[in-house]
C-alpha cells in the first residue's frame, strides 16, 4: 500500500476551526493509535492524548529552495525600485517628471491589489512551484521589455509595461515566505526563514540604491560634478556633462543586466523548484488546510487577524516612502548620496531583522513585545529624520549629515525588522487557514495603503514635505492596536505539544 492510500493523520478542517478565538482547533484524528512501520520511520504524530507521535523530516534541499525563493524576491524588489534612486537621470534622459517616477513605483501596489487573490489561490491550490515559476516569468518578461529601445516615447511605454508585469509578481514575492518556511523548515527556524524571505526583497531594493547611481551618469550640474566623481569615473569615456543619449545608454546597460539576471533565475526555477518536501517537517505543516475560499471568509470574520492586518497595512506607507527617497531629499543631498543612504538603511534593516527573528525563534511566544519595541523605535527615528529634512535643524549644523544617516538607518532597522513578526503573528492567529492566503491578505491591505500614499504624490504641484509626517502619523496610529491585541500561538502550541510528548 502506498503512503497516499493510508488514513490521514488529521481530519479535514473547516472554517469553524479558524473562527475559534481562544483555543487551538482540534484537528487531530482521535481514532489513530498506530501507523504503518514505513510511515513511522519517516514521521509520527502525537495527538492530545499522546497516543500517536509525529517526528517531521527535514531535507538538506530546503536550503536550496530558500536560496532560490530569496533570489526571486530579491530580483522582484530590485526591479520595482529601479527608478527611485536614479530619479534625476531618468527625468533628464526621457523627459519625465516626478509624476512619472511616482507612477513607476505605483505600478507595484496597483498590480499587487489586482492580482493578490489570484496568486493566493494559486499558492493554495497549485502550490509554491506554479506560483513561483509564473512570478519569475512575469519578472523576466517585464525586465526584457525595458531593453527594447531608448527612444523616449516608446521607452516610456515599454518601461511602464515592464514595471506593471513585475508588480503582478509582487504577491508571491511578498506573501509566500511564511508558506515556504512552514512547508520546508522545523519550528526552530520558522521565524528566521520568514525574515530571510522578507529581507531578501529589502536587499534587492538596497542594491538598486547603489548600482543605479553608480552605473548611470547624473545630468550636468555643478553639484553632480563635485559630488558624483565616483559615478563619473565608472566610465572611461564619460565626463561630468553627459548628453541625454549618454544617460539613456547607461540606463539601457542596467536594463540588460537586470533582464539577463531575471531570465537566469527563471530558468533555474523551471529546472528544479518543488512545492513541498515528500514528508512535512512539522505537525502543523502536515495539517490539511481550510479550503481557499473558506479560508478567506474565515479571515474576514477573525478579529484577531484584523488586529494584525490593519497595523501591518498602515505600515505599508514605509515601503513606498523609501521608493521616493530621491524625491524626498532632492535639493538637500546628491542622488548618489541618497542612494548610499537608502542602501545602508536597507542593509542594516535586513541584518537586524535576521538577528531579531533568530532571537524570536529561540524565545518563542513573545512576538508582540518585540513588535511593540520595534514600532516605538521606528517612530522616534522617523521624527528625528523629519525634523532634519524640514530644516528645523540647519543643514550646515555640525554633524547634520551623520544625524540624517543615523535617523534614516535606525528607521530602516526598526521598520524592516517588524515585517516577519507581523507575518508570523497573523499566521498563528489564522491557523489552519493556509499561510499563503493569510499573508496574501495582509500584503493586499499593505499595498492598498501604499497605493493611496503614492497617488497623493501624483497630484500636480503637491507639497512633498508632508510625506515624512504622514509616515510618522501612520506608524504611531498602529501602536494602540498592537497593544490591545491578545496573542494566540495556535501552530506553535500544536508543534511544541507534539515535541514535548514525543
Amino acid at each position: 500500500m502506498s503512503l497516499d492510500d493510508k488514513e490521514p493523520l488529521v481530519r479535514e478542517p473547516t472554517s469553524a476551526d479558524c473562527d475559534s478565538q481562544d483555543t487551538a482547533p482540534d484537528i487531530i484524528q482521535p481514532g489513530i493509535t498506530s501507523i504503518n512501520t514505513e510511515v513511522a520511520n519517516q514521521h509520527s504524530y502525537n495527538s492530545k492524548d499522546g497516543s500517536t507521535e509525529y517526528n517531521g523530516v527535514v531535507y538538506k534541499r530546503r536550503w536550496y529552495i530558500l536560496i532560490m525563493f530569496c533570489l526571486l524576491t530579491f530580483t522582484q524588489g530590485g526591479i520595482w525600485n529601479t527608478w527611485g534612486p536614479v530619479t534625476t537621470s531618468a527625468k533628464y534622459a526621457f523627459g519625465w517628471n516626478d509624476g512619472d517616477i511616482d507612477l513607476l513605483s505605483n505600478w507595484g501596489p496597483i498590480t499587487f491589489v489586482l492580482s493578490t487573490f489570484i496568486f493566493t489561490w494559486l499558492m493554495d491550490v497549485k502550490g509554491l512551484r506554479w506560483a513561483c515559476v509564473i512570478t519569475m516569468a512575469l519578472v523576466a518578461v517585464g525586465s526584457a521589455l525595458r531593453c527594447i529601445t531608448t527612444e523616449p516615447v516608446a521607452a516610456t511605454w515599454l518601461i511602464h509595461a515592464g514595471q506593471l508585469l513585475n508588480g503582478i509578481g509582487g504577491p508571491v514575492a511578498m506573501a509566500a515566505g511564511p508558506l515556504l518556511s512552514n512547508a520546508w523548515f522545523p519550528v526552530a527556524h520558522r521565524t528566521s526563514v520568514t525574515a530571510c524571505t522578507a529581507t531578501a526583497n529589502v536587499l534587492g531594493i538596497a542594491v538598486t540604491f547603489i548600482i543605479g547611481p553608480l552605473m548611470i551618469r547624473a545630468p550636468p550640474s555643478a553639484e553632480n560634478c563635485t559630488l558624483s566623481s565616483i559615478n563619473c569615473s565608472c566610465f572611461a569615456n564619460s565626463s561630468c556633462e553627459p548628453s541625454k543619449a549618454d544617460v539613456a545608454s547607461d540606463i539601457l546597460l542596467l536594463m540588460y543586466i537586470e533582464a539577463g539576471w531575471s531570465i537566469a533565475i527563471f530558468l533555474l526555477m523551471v529546472v528544479y523548484f518543488p512545492s513541498k518536501p515528500p514528508t512535512p517537517p512539522t505537525a502543523s505543516a502536515s495539517t490539511i488546510r481550510v479550503d481557499h475560499n473558506a479560508g478567506l471568509v474565515a479571515l474576514l470574520k477573525n478579529h484577531r487577524v484584523w488586529m494584525v492586518a490593519v497595523p501591518y497595512s498602515v505600515c505599508g506607507v514605509y515601503a513606498v516612502w523609501t521608493s521616493v527617497l530621491g524625491v524626498n531629499l532632492e535639493g538637500r543631498v546628491s542622488e548618489v548620496e541618497a542612494g548610499w543612504l537608502g542602501f545602508w538603511a536597507s542593509v542594516a534593516g535586513m541584518i537586524a531583522a535576521l538577528i531579531l527573528a533568530r532571537f524570536a525563534d529561540i524565545f518563542a511566544g513573545h512576538l508582540k513585545k518585540l513588535l511593540l519595541l520595534l514600532l516605538l523605535g521606528a517612530i522616534g527615528s522617523f521624527v528625528w529624520f523629519a525634523v532634519l529634512v524640514a530644516g528645523l535643524v540647519p543643514s550646515d549644523s555640525p554633524g547634520w549629515t551623520v544625524m540624517l544617516y543615523t535617523s534614516y538607518i535606525l528607521g530602516g532597522i526598526f521598520e524592516t525588522g517588524s515585517t516577519a513578526f507581523f507575518y508570523e503573528i497573523a499566521c498563528e492567529a489564522s491557523f489552519p487557514t493556509a499561510e499563503g492566503v493569510t499573508t496574501g491578505f495582509l500584503t493586499f491591505l499593505n499595498n492598498v495603503c501604499g497605493l493611496v500614499f503614492l497617488f497623493i504624490f501624483m497630484i500636480p504641484n503637491v507639497d512633498k514635505k508632508f510625506m515624512n509626517w504622514v509616515l510618522i502619523g501612520s506608524t504611531t496610529a498602529v501602536v494602540p492596536v498592537v497593544i490591545l491585541y491578545k496573542e494566540r500561538y495556535t501552530r506553535l502550541d500544536l508543534d511544541t505539544q507534539i515535541e514535548h510528548k514525543g
